[in-house]
């Protein structure tokens, strides 16, 4: 991310409210980010924002714009003030994205169990207009539901029928910073974890009109943004080899005559888990660039339409591995350098693939080195599963 939001809290007093506008000045932080990769002759960091937590009343809030991915920063607090002798304990809470910037999706719901078993909306829409509580550390913000009555007209028996489709009566709301409003709630995802259920027949309404259709606006109450989505880990399976199939450069295609070398992996967990695979990467010489060494290769199929966050990631900081993805023929599909050439590496399979997988196919994914030094690298493939 690269805008970093940072509040730091130096209030003494639980009852205080952030709506406060009162001035503490007898307890003071000095607070500063540093870039450690940009050095004075005297070793000394570059300085790239400094400021004083003066009149702050005890909640101090500061935004990085233009921070790198995989830059090394620090984040330096020093005390100039403390004219009371008060407990100098602060603390830090880092917030890495505006959601309101990535993008809020809402959906209304058939009422659900489990977050991770939505089904398709009813309604949805995208919003950008939650606000942030720094206190509680939560985002909240509104959702209207546009509850349309579809007119259609048929011809039946020399007659004209006007048909009306009317909506459901009861709804769950569930808005977060999920890609689709169908997708579940992948690991990181800042949703509501107190899902609202609402009685549309008792909400406000307002009549209007939609082209050829007419219907209603449905207020809703506010949603609250306060959970993080957890990663949970389904099954854990290590590399067997050999599990090496040859990718022709050309094509960046599999060798088709080899695909029975593949590493058949176990079933999807399902939606809502993250399988993972541990392995290691050999380099019989730097910088292989697909051509020497590993050429790890797994093979899956799904018991069920679903989709999948791909992703590679691995701990060595001086090497460069490669994922792509691959057909049943092994004809190349695509890859997670072409999303971004990172560490992770990875690729989502309805956005950046436009497919979900269904029962019977074969899919395979397919690690190389491109840099780095000779050796064993371990790396770590996951597999996170989505509603289709």
């Amino acid at each position: 991310d690269t805008d970093t939001d940072t509040d730091t809290d130096t209030d003494t007093d639980t009852d205080t409210d952030t709506g406060d506008t009162g001035i503490v000045d007898t307890l003071v932080y000095q607070v500063a980010l540093l870039d450690l990769e940009s050095l004075d002759d005297q070793g000394v960091p570059t300085i790239l924002f400094l400021e004083s937590t003066w009149g702050a009343d005890g909640l101090y809030n500061f935004n990085f714009d233009g921070l790198e991915p995989g830059h090394s920063y620090a984040l330096m607090v020093a005390g100039t003030q403390n004219d009371e002798d008060l407990d100098p304990s602060y603390t830090l809470d880092f917030s890495g994205v505006n959601p309101n910037d990535v993008g809020i999706l809402a959906g209304a719901f058939l009422p659900f169990e489990s977050v991770f078993e939505i089904g398709d909306p009813v309604g949805g829409a995208s919003v950008d207009d939650f606000t942030l509580d720094r206190r509680s550390h939560t985002w909240t913000g509104t959702y209207e539901m546009m509850f349309l009555r579809e007119v259609g007209e048929t011809e039946q028996d020399g007659e004209t029928v006007v048909t009306v489709t009317e909506g459901v009566d009861t709804v769950d709301l569930l808005a977060g910073t999920f890609p689709t409003v169908n997708a579940g709630i992948a690991a990181g995802t800042l949703y509501n974890g107190t899902i609202r259920r609402v009685d549309l027949g008792e909400s406000p309404r307002e009549e209007v009109e939609l082209g050829a259709s007419t219907g209603e606006r449905i207020g809703m109450p506010d949603i609250t943004l306060d959970t993080v989505a957890p990663k949970v880990i389904g099954w854990v399976e290590n590399e067997v080899e050999p599990n090496d199939i040859f990718t022709i450069y050309e094509t960046y295609g599999l060798d088709p005559t080899a695909l029975d070398n593949a590493q058949g992996l176990p079933e999807p967990s399902g939606p809502g888990y993250v399988d993972q695979v541990t392995a290691v990467m050999s380099f019989p010489e730097a910088d292989p660039y697909w051509e020497y060494g590993d050429s790890d290769v797994f093979a899956f199929q799904v018991p069920e339409e679903m989709g999948a966050r791909i992703y590679i990631s691995w701990t060595n900081p001086d090497i460069n591995l490669d994922l792509n993805f691959h057909t049943a023929e092994g004809d190349f599909w695509g890859a997670g350098w072409e999303v971004a050439d990172d560490n992770p590496e990875g690729f989502d399979s309805a956005s950046h693939l436009g497919h979900t997988f269904l029962p019977g196919e074969t899919w395979y994914v397919s690690v190389l080195g491109w840099e780095g030094p000779a050796g064993d690298h371990d790396y770590l493939l996951e597999l996170e599963w989505t509603n289709p």
